[in-house]
């Protein structure tokens, strides 16, 4: 009977200690704190433009920062982005908002 080396004691006799089964993780996603969770309006952006840019829908982004029309938002104003987890998955038929220039 062959028995592999690792299997093996010093000598090549005896079957050696083998170690119990190791456990592994591996992990794909990205962590909460690697996806952004603030942007600030730019001049040219759009709600439609900053939700694509984030895999957001419109609507989340309008839920989570208590704003009612996606054409009143302003350069400089800081939007709060909601985790993707919180994004909701409806669709309210919203059209793209008017460019800031």
């Amino acid at each position: 009977m062959l028995l592999s080396p690792l299997a093996c004691s010093h000598d090549g006799n005896a079957p050696a200690e083998t170690l119990g089964p190791i456990q592994t993780t591996t992990s794909t996603a990205r962590s909460s704190s690697s996806i952004p969770r603030f942007y600030e309006v730019k001049s040219g952006d759009t709600l439609t433009r900053i939700a694509e840019m984030h895999g957001l829908s419109i609507v989340a982004i309008m839920e989570h920062n208590a704003i009612a029309d996606p054409d009143d938002i302003r350069v400089g104003q800081v939007l709060e982005l909601p985790l993707p987890e919180s994004v909701p998955t409806s669709s309210s038929g919203l059209t793209s908002p008017t460019t800031l220039t």
